[in-house]
């Protein structure tokens, strides 16, 4: 998506365009595949000094909350994000490298009411993530064989 659609969807929710906000955000329109606020806070760092990597791990977090920004958990402490812009889609998350592939479809039609325990539960959003190894980092079947369920 243009960097400026963007920063105009940023506008109409509502949030301000700080310099921290703007820059962030033109990091994540750069970016091929989503990245962690590490690797944002390294493309930006040097336009605004003084900028920490908490301020852009709470930036990003505060625009994931807003819908502007997908949180994606790639292992237990690997956050990364991408714009959300384009059509609804899901991920995989390899748990060797990392690296996240996007899965273009969704199980799920919208609107989805389903009932949990006798409650009626209505869907209002969904975000799934499908986890194992890619081509490159698929472990061995003699690795495998000795994993217990």
């Amino acid at each position: 998506m243009e960097e400026r659609a963007v920063l105009d969807m940023v506008r109409q929710r509502g949030y301000r365009l700080t310099p921290q906000r703007r820059a962030i955000l033109s990091a994540l329109c750069r970016s091929q595949s989503p990245v962690s606020a590490g690797e944002v806070y390294d493309q930006i760092k040097h336009l605004l000094a003084g900028t920490s990597v908490d301020t852009v791990y709470r930036n990003l977090n505060q625009m994931a909350e807003a819908g502007i920004v997908v949180a994606i958990h790639a292992g237990r402490e690997v956050v990364r994000f991408e714009l959300q812009v384009g059509d609804h889609h899901h991920h995989f998350v390899c748990l060797a490298c990392h690296r996240i592939f996007c899965i273009p479809l969704c199980p799920f039609e919208a609107p989805v009411s389903v009932a949990v325990d006798g409650h009626a539960f209505k869907v209002t959003g969904h975000s799934l993530e499908v986890y194992g190894y890619c081509s490159q980092c698929e472990p061995s079947e003699e690795a495998t064989s000795d994993v217990r369920v």
